[in-house]
């Protein structure tokens, strides 16, 4: 809430609409203090496979780049193939790779189109 309050973006309860169960997060917060603003998220594991971290990723995507100038990124643990998946699907380009938290992770960017 916090960061919510400071920067106007944060990460957000996903509910599953059919039975309005709170099934996971995802969101925007500034990736190990910015200046890059992250996308990320984290379902319950009954609920993978459905195409709701998709969907819901989709959703921050598209506001983030639609609200604010800065570029997009993601990280994913190269271990964790569906995330690479979920990235992929919305339209990420993996960069390489980002060093932070004591791990190696795979790094993804994503930038508004330029306008024409």
């Amino acid at each position: 809430m916090s960061h919510h309050a400071e920067h106007g973006f944060s990460k957000w309860a996903v509910v599953e609409r059919a039975s309005g169960t709170v099934i996971g997060e995802c969101g925007l917060q500034y990736l190990d203090g910015g200046p890059d603003i992250e996308l990320g998220y984290k379902l319950a594991r009954a609920h993978w496979g459905h195409g709701f971290a998709a969907e819901a990723a989709q959703a921050c995507l598209g506001w983030a780049l639609a609200e604010r100038p800065e570029r997009v990124v993601a990280i994913a643990d190269p271990a964790n193939a569906r995330s690479a998946r979920v990235l992929d699907k919305i339209g990420m380009v993996r960069e390489g790779r980002w060093h932070g938290f004591d791990h190696e992770w795979d790094f993804y960017v994503a930038a508004a189109q330029p306008m024409a």
